[in-house]
């Protein structure tokens, strides 16, 4: 399973920032945009997965905020990031 998550870049001192609008205290961060993207998608899954480990339905993740809703600051750009979620063995073959 595949969702999508708004997030922002910010250039930081050491590299990059990239944020989630929508869960909570999460972020990645990298020298290049590319390691901040790969850091964030990391936290993102793990933010979603413990979650689901809460005993929370898919249908109780958080919302997310509309790219074209989202204001940034100069210099920071808004994206949309797929965090593709693990694959378990104790799913069936269409989940």
């Amino acid at each position: 399973m595949t969702y999508y998550y708004p997030a922002v870049v910010h250039k930081t001192a050491e590299g990059y920032r990239v944020s989630f609008m929508d869960l909570k205290d999460c972020y990645g961060e990298g020298p290049d945009k590319e390691s901040a993207f790969d850091d964030a998608r990391n936290a993102g899954v793990n933010y979603l997965l413990t979650e689901l480990e809460s005993d929370q339905d898919e249908q109780d993740f958080p919302t997310r905020t509309l790219l074209e809703d989202i204001i940034v600051s100069d210099g920071d750009e808004a994206v949309m990031l797929a965090l593709v979620m693990p694959r378990f063995e104790s799913w069936d073959s269409f989940g």
